[in-house]
Formats: C-alpha cells, sequence, structure tokens
C-alpha cells in the first residue's frame, strides 16, 4: 500500500491515495464556508503603533486635527481590513486633515500605512498623505501623489536630511484603490536610510547618508490637499515597527491575490498530508510553521476561507 522512498526509509502515499485525500480535504473545507474568519497576520516585527480605526474613533491617536475647512472623520462604508477607516476630506487647496501619533521612539522605523483617493493630481501637482516630524515638531520626510507636467504620475517623496531633496517613482495609480505604502528612516551620521516600499516592492533606496538630528517623533497621516480641489483621501491599517512590515496577508492564500478562495483550496489541498522533505510540500500551506501540512493547517485554511483584503 505504501512505496518506500528511494535511498531512504520513509514512505509516501500513493497517487491514487492523495488524490483521494485531496477529494475528502476539498470536501470538508466546502462544509467549512460558514466558519467565522479570523483575523489576517502580518510579518514579524516589534510593533510600536498600530491602528486600523477600529475603535471608530480617533481615541487610539495623539491629535485629530483640520485646517481651512477641511474635515476628517472615522467611516464605516470605506475600510481596507477590517471596519473602519479614517477619512479626510478637502473642498480647496492648501487645505490639511490630520491624525497624528507623537513621542515614538525607534531608529530603525518603519511606517506602514494603507491609502486610497478619488482624485488624482493634475499636470504639475501634488497632495500629501503623509507627514513624519522630529522632536521639534520639523518635517524629516514626507510622502506625496504627484504628477508631472509631462503627465507622469507617482510618488513623490521628499526628505529634509543631510539637506532638502526630492525624489520620484512613476506609477501609474487609480483612484478608489487601495495602495500599500511603507516608509524607512534610520538615523545615522552616515550610514543613514531612506527607503520608500509600494505594494511590498522597495521603490526608492536613499543610503549612505548622513540623517543625524533630532530624533523621530511620529506621523500625521491624511495630511493635505497640495493643489487640489474636491479631494477625499482614506486611511487605513496603521503600522509603526522597528522593522519591515509589508502588505497585509492572509493565512491561505497561497496564490497571493489577496483573498483565500477555490484556487486556494485546491493548493492546500494538494499539498495536504506533505512534509517539507516531499516534493508537494507547500510553505504557504504550512500555517503554523512546523514544516507538515496537517490537520492544524487545515483548521486555520478553514477559518480563512472566503475572507478577502481588497
Amino acid at each position: 500500500m505504501f512505496q518506500k522512498r528511494e535511498g531512504g526509509t520513509k514512505t509516501r502515499l500513493r497517487p491514487i491515495i492523495r488524490t483521494a485525500l485531496t477529494a475528502l480535504v476539498i470536501g470538508i473545507l466546502t462544509l467549512a464556508f460558514n466558519i467565522p474568519p479570523v483575523e489576517s497576520s502580518e510579518r514579524t516585527s516589534a510593533a510600536i503603533f498600530t491602528s486600523g480605526f477600529e475603535s471608530g474613533d480617533y481615541s487610539e491617536w495623539t491629535e485629530n486635527a483640520t485646517d481651512g475647512g477641511a474635515t476628517l472623520v472615522v467611516v464605516s462604508d470605506v475600510a481596507h481590513h477590517g471596519s473602519y477607516s479614517s477619512e479626510a476630506t478637502f473642498t480647496a487647496p492648501w487645505q490639511g486633515a490630520w491624525s497624528g501619533i507623537y513621542d515614538l521612539s525607534a531608529n530603525p522605523v518603519y511606517v506602514r500605512w494603507y491609502a486610497r483617493f478619488n482624485a488624482l493630481p493634475g499636470n504639475g501637482q501634488a497632495f500629501t498623505l503623509i507627514e513624519s516630524i522630529d522632536s521639534n515638531d520639523y518635517s524629516i520626510w514626507d510622502l506625496d501623489i504627484w504628477r508631472g507636467e509631462g503627465g507622469t504620475i507617482g510618488i513623490w517623496f521628499y526628505r529634509t536630511r543631510p539637506s532638502i531633496s526630492d525624489h520620484y517613482y512613476p506609477h501609474n495609480f487609480e483612484v478608489n484603490m487601495w495602495y500599500c505604502f511603507e516608509v524607512k528612516f534610520y538615523l545615522h551620521a552616515s550610514f543613514g536610510e531612506y527607503r520608500v516600499y509600494l505594494n511590498g516592492l522597495e521603490v526608492i533606496a536613499l543610503t549612505g547618508l548622513n540623517t543625524s538630528g533630532s530624533a523621530w517623533k511620529g506621523i500625521k497621516v491624511g495630511r493635505g490637499s497640495g493643489f487640489l480641489s474636491n479631494l477625499t483621501t482614506w486611511t487605513d491599517c496603521v503600522k509603526v515597527a522597528d522593522a519591515y512590515i509589508g502588505p497585509e496577508v492572509i493565512p491561505g492564500d497561497i496564490d497571493g491575490d489577496h483573498d483565500v478562495d477555490a484556487y486556494d483550496l485546491y493548493l492546500f489541498a494538494r499539498a495536504f498530508g506533505s512534509s517539507v522533505e516531499d516534493p508537494t510540500y507547500e510553505p504557504k500551506a504550512d500555517l503554523d510553521g512546523d514544516s507538515d501540512v496537517d490537520a492544524n493547517d487545515l483548521n486555520r485554511f478553514s477559518a480563512n476561507y472566503g475572507k478577502t483584503i481588497e
């Protein structure tokens, strides 16, 4: 019934039994559709601050403020993950609306957030999504959505150390889509760094800089309208840590398309019963990280089946 692996004593299931087992796993998971999903997990890092605005207000933040007629409110009709996000609405150029978290401490520091916007800048225009400040309330960096005079749209990254400088990364942003941004800042007299990530991809790397000065203090998100009128931006899933954070992931999203669906079920079932030395082993199906895909992983997978991160 079992076939010995060549060169060793370990056995493996015959293909016909594996096929039957795959069908069994699919059947079990089909019955598990109504199991409530669990919260998504994130890459390991020591969190200094997190907020998905799930309190329904700004109680987790040090400050929330507006300037020039803008509004700032926690809403439930738009969210990247969970039930709430922060919505900043601007009705004229050069308005401001931000939630701030201050008196934090880390070096290096990574700031990850999700942003969405309902309009794009015109040629030669930009609007600001976030600002990072030092202990004297001076800007260390900010990140804008920008369109050049030639029509190219992308990220405009502004930094102040060792001197003021602008850096650009072209990207064809679309309205009403969530984007994952992350920025690293490392304070050092010789080896200071700024790194910018978009949806998990490093797109700007500034290294070997003198970034010394006052210590990093905090961030302001949902920052300002720039040249635009009638702009709304949303912020969600903010995390500050001392190591790279990366985009949110859902355990069980084996194909990496931000949901756990029938194709992930197929991939999980194909890996079920395998261990790390087997050719059918799939690390993304090993949800508890114990080098095999077994019933414990099945329980975790079924709990997330049907879940989506937009």
